[in-house]
């Protein structure tokens, strides 16, 4: 009983560690999966670390149920006769999958690795010219507040994306924790800029719209009055006719008496 008991937790460990490792791999291949833009990598930051230690942790996780899974098929194999490997193989196919899968994703993914990225980049900034300057984050920030158009930070040269962080021309460079803070205010500048001029659009579309609906509004005020028009001269017209009709009725009436 206690060995049915033993095998339904591991069994239950294997399955957890396989929806742990879905999930994670996917938030792996989203967050490193791809190329993304050098501002973006502060935000991805995070999530990609924690997916690859997720990826780790159900690694060493299955390794070690699949381990203790074989220690327990041997041990009663040894008191007992019984060759009982069902969870033991299962956990192995597991082990195998989910160990290959990690090396995968590993190697093609390394490139692409927003912290191997940030790092790549920091390199650039900071490592090209040994005389570029170092200021502090908080100056940074202020100073890109204040004046956010004399800042440049990608400068392509030879058809090489040549990465570097310039103030009116001058190069300068942060430690590698303010480099990501810096690329996050960038950011969240592009992030306001792109929602402002989104706003912008969807402003000049209300209003584009308006001027139709204004226009509608104005054809249908023009039908209203043709139409009232169209009925008072109709109106009039019965009127006048009725009023004729009536004269010569009364005028016959007159002339019969």
């Amino acid at each position: 009983m206690r060995r049915l008991e033993g095998e339904a937790k591991e069994v239950t460990t294997i399955l957890t560690n396989i929806l742990i490792f879905i999930v994670a791999t996917i938030v792996f291949e989203r967050t490193s999966g791809q190329t993304h833009e050098i501002y973006k990598l502060p935000g991805l930051l995070t999530s990609s670390i924690l997916s690859a230690i997720s990826i780790i942790f159900t690694n060493v996780s299955t390794i070690a149920c699949t381990y203790t899974e074989y220690r327990i098929a041997e041990e009663l194999f040894a008191n007992e006769g019984k060759e009982i490997y069902a969870v033991f193989s299962f956990g192995l196919i597991v082990c195998f999958v989910i160990c290959f899968s990690t090396i995968y994703n590993f190697i093609f993914c390394y490139d692409t690795f927003p912290l191997v990225e940030l790092l790549a980049c920091h390199k650039q900034v900071d490592g090209v010219f040994y005389n570029t300057p170092r200021i502090p984050y908080s100056t940074f920030k202020k100073m890109y507040k204040l004046h956010p158009e004399n800042f440049q930070f990608i400068n392509p040269q030879n058809d090489i994306t040549f990465y570097s962080f310039e103030y009116r021309g001058k190069r300068f460079s942060l430690n590698f924790l303010d480099f990501v803070r810096a690329l996050s205010l960038v950011d969240e500048h592009i992030t306001e800029k792109d929602l402002a001029r989104e706003r912008a659009k969807r402003s000049k579309k209300y209003e584009e719209q308006s001027k139709l609906y204004a226009m509608m509004r104005d054809d249908l005020a023009s039908d209203l009055a043709t139409i009232e028009k169209q009925k008072t001269d109709a109106y009039n017209k019965i009127k006048t006719s009725t009023d004729s009709i009536n004269e010569i009725a009364n005028r016959l009436i007159k002339e019969a008496h």
